[in-house]
């Protein structure tokens, strides 16, 4: 359709985080931090971050 805007979206799913706590060892973190850095240039922010236990506790 005329004057319709495109948009890549990416999904980036860290899979190590406990339910409780903080991931350990905490690199594997900085590794996806870093990696989502190197594919998402300033330009294309601000992005949406979510958590499980959020979503699940709204959605059980």
């Amino acid at each position: 359709m005329p004057g319709e805007q495109q948009r890549v979206i990416r999904h980036f799913h860290f899979t190590t985080w406990p339910d409780f706590g903080v991931p350990n060892p905490p690199h594997t973190l900085v590794r996806f931090v870093r990696a989502f850095r190197e594919r998402v240039p300033p330009d294309q922010r601000p992005i949406v971050v979510h958590c499980r236990l959020v979503l699940s506790l709204l959605f059980n």
